[in-house]
């Protein structure tokens, strides 16, 4: 995790934890706009540090050099359920289209 991160992850624990701090204030610190302190403090909320990290780098190393490897546990846990989950919403729609009891009639052109 780069310097800038860790300085941007302690703004942004600052905003989430004094509310006397304001966007407008955490925004000038971190050299970012409004909007975007916005939309990372939410994310902050959600995902913690890794929230700063850029989408294509794997949480399992950040989480290591951030000293908190039980939250990629937990990250990689949320995933697989969320995957998990999924495929078996689409196994199921795909039994309720190929069951028998709902086959689809196709009509002839001639």
């Amino acid at each position: 995790m780069s310097q800038k991160q860790l300085n941007r992850s302690h703004i942004l624990d600052r905003l989430v934890n004094v509310p006397s701090y304001t966007i407008a204030e955490a925004a000038e610190a971190s050299g970012l706009s409004e909007r975007q302190v916005k939309r990372l403090k939410g994310e902050y909320k959600e995902k913690g540090i890794n929230a700063l990290v850029h989408k294509n780098i794997g949480s399992s190393p950040v989480a290591r050099r951030a000293h908190n490897p039980k939250q990629t546990s937990t990250t990689a846990n949320i995933y697989s359920h969320a995957i998990r989950t999924a495929d078996e919403m689409v196994a199921d729609t795909l039994q309720e289209i190929l069951s028998p009891n709902n086959a689809v009639r196709v009509r002839s052109a001639g």
